[in-house]
């Protein structure tokens, strides 16, 4: 009698060949009926150098599907658990919403749906696997950027990737066992903006999955580049107020000099 072995599912994103469209996004969220602000995948654009050697690079980001998830180990209704085959999969009809599982999650992957009050995130599309197809995502993907499978079936792609090609996990600090791992991927990509959808914000932050400017980022940059020219954080700011404050003293000033014509005039008066 042949025993089939349980598979250990995972994730592999080849970022030399992600060209950034969305198209993953798009299609999770055609899979799973999301509310607009809500994407389980998303992509970050990152920028890097100084122009004009300037490059661009694109991270897929989402639930890490973690073999040591701190999620389920937190939630208190038991609504997230870690399958047989590797998937962290949700149960929406125990949520409560408490958010203590988008507080454990080292990587944002965890986000509130405004219509249920109920946490969501990416299931790694438990639904298709069940019956033997892949994720919607790998699906639409135009260049095959995003491979899945059995981490544990040398013989499967995803296996020899892992084998073959040099990878990284996000955050490996965390001891979470992330089974997301990315091909030449770019240091810079967990620290950056949170959930950025990838759309280069104009004064060096990105902005956020709602479209939203990202103020901490630009905050932060600024206050890198006054360090970089030898001014402190304190510096800088005390800098910014005194500026502030001479900006609306001249405005004051050029109003007070300025005649008022919007006054009634009094009973002789002559213009």
């Amino acid at each position: 009698m042949t025993r089939h072995r349980t598979p250990n599912y995972g994730f592999i994103i080849d970022n030399r060949r992600c060209i950034g469209c969305h198209a993953c996004t798009v299609a999770c969220k055609t899979e799973h009926g999301d509310p607009i602000g809500i994407n389980k995948t998303w992509v970050q654009y990152i920028e890097k150098g100084t122009w004009p050697e300037v490059t661009r690079a694109f991270h897929v980001m989402r639930c890490n599907h973690c073999a040591n998830a701190p999620c389920v180990e937190i939630c208190p209704t038991a609504s997230l658990e870690t399958r047989a085959d590797g998937i962290v999969d949700f149960d929406p009809g125990r949520c409560i919403g408490c958010k203590a599982c988008m507080q454990a999650c080292p990587y944002d992957a965890i986000t509130l749906n405004p219509d249920s009050g109920t946490a969501t995130k990416c299931n790694y599309c438990a639904h298709r696997v069940d019956v033997g197809r892949e994720p919607a995502c790998v699906v639409v993907c135009p260049t095959e950027a995003i491979i899945t499978g059995d981490l544990d079936d040398p013989q499967s792609r995803i296996a020899r990737l892992m084998a073959t090609e040099q990878t990284m996990v996000r955050r490996p600090e965390k001891g979470t066992e992330p089974k997301l791992a990315y091909i030449e991927g770019h240091r810079d990509a967990p620290r950056t903006a949170r959930r950025a959808t990838g759309r280069a914000h104009p004064l060096g932050g990105t902005n956020d999955r709602r479209g939203r400017p990202g103020g901490r980022p630009r905050r932060r940059a600024r206050l890198r580049e006054a360090r970089r020219l030898g001014r402190g954080a304190l510096a800088w700011g005390d800098e910014r107020r005194a500026g502030r404050r001479q900006w609306r003293g001249a405005r004051a000033l050029e109003r007070h000099r300025q005649p008022r014509t919007d006054l009634p005039l009094r009973p002789g008066a002559h213009l």
